[in-house]
């Protein structure tokens, strides 16, 4: 595992898991605050299987900076039904993403099923994008946003199982705009206080020109610290700090989001928040707000991502 924060001559960029702990427990365990304080500090990007055949998905994958990824049948585009998706005591929601993850040939082996075949197609994605914009390396809240935000294949099953969908390639290779946001803990009021699109209002705000009749996914994410986490992981407000995602369309009114209604907007439980929605053309102004910022020693690392779905 790694520890050390400097990125620069940093070899291993995205990582794998495929292992499940706990999954009998909805516990967010050591394990979990560790994967969580070690992503937030190397910058690996980490994804976990979500386990198979229990109630909750097991450890590490219930740690916030962690993707963790459920199984789903590419044949039918139906979820596995051993697919673990019972969030843990945080309330978190998981898993984020699912992959194919049935009846997969590998390494000479055949009709092989479960979600630690499904991770390794997620993390392989991420590889294949950080190979194509190379700013996604070391940032793994950045990374997170953008596979949430091209996870649009349709897949049956419940959206409390499938989270934002199944991974697709394509769509979040060449459609879309992102961008990040990192910085100290005070971060944020220095972004809108000089360097965003509308000064001083209490927002980060991004204006994006989106075409009309576009059905369009707008995705934040950020890290948290594992060790804040789990001090405060009985409590209402588990996360070090809490942002809310709005979407005004060019007349100023908030968009209407579209199904999943389930959509984690303006959740105090996840790090990250979504918003679908069809596009009325012209200007929209994403604005993200700091609803709370309780950990002091947390720095600002933060993802956007503007996907055409």
């Amino acid at each position: 595992m790694y520890t050390f924060n400097n990125r620069k001559n940093k070899k291993v960029y995205v990582e794998n898991h495929s292992l499940s702990i706990g999954t009998n427990s909805n516990k967010y365990t050591n394990w979990d605050k560790y994967y969580d304080d070690s992503t937030y500090n190397s910058g690996v990007v980490m994804f976990a299987s979500a386990g198979n055949s229990y109630p909750y998905v097991g450890s590490p994958g219930k740690a916030l900076n962690v993707i963790t990824v459920g199984s789903y049948d590419d044949s039918s585009n139906m979820m596995s039904p051993t697919s673990s998706y019972l969030n843990s005591e945080i309330g978190n929601q998981k898993p984020e993403i699912v992959a194919p993850g049935v009846n997969i040939d590998v390494a000479g082996q055949t009709g092989l099923s479960g979600t630690s075949f499904s991770s390794p197609h997620a993390a392989g994605f991420a590889a294949d994008l950080m190979s194509k914009y190379s700013w996604f390396k070391g940032r793994p809240y950045y990374m997170k946003a953008k596979m949430i935000a091209g996870a649009t294949d349709k897949i049956d099953g419940g959206y409390n199982k499938t989270g934002a969908g199944g991974i697709n390639f394509s769509g979040a290779v060449y459609n879309g705009v992102q961008r990040f946001y990192e910085g100290s803990n005070a971060y944020f009021q220095f972004v809108d206080q000089g360097y965003d699109d509308n000064l001083n209002n209490g927002y980060i705000d991004w204006d994006v020109d989106i075409p009309a009749g576009v059905k369009t996914r707008i995705v934040i994410s950020w890290s948290t610290r594992g060790t804040y986490t789990y001090d405060n992981r009985k409590t209402t407000e588990p996360l070090g700090a809490d942002y809310d995602l709005k979407v005004k369309d060019p007349n100023g009114n908030l968009v209407t989001p579209i199904a999943p209604t389930t959509n984690p907007a303006h959740s105090r439980r996840n790090s990250f928040e979504v918003i679908d929605f069809i596009s009325t053309g012209g200007i929209h102004t994403i604005q993200i707000e700091q609803y709370t910022n309780n950990d002091s020693s947390l720095r600002m690392q933060m993802g956007v991502v503007v996907e055409w779905l």
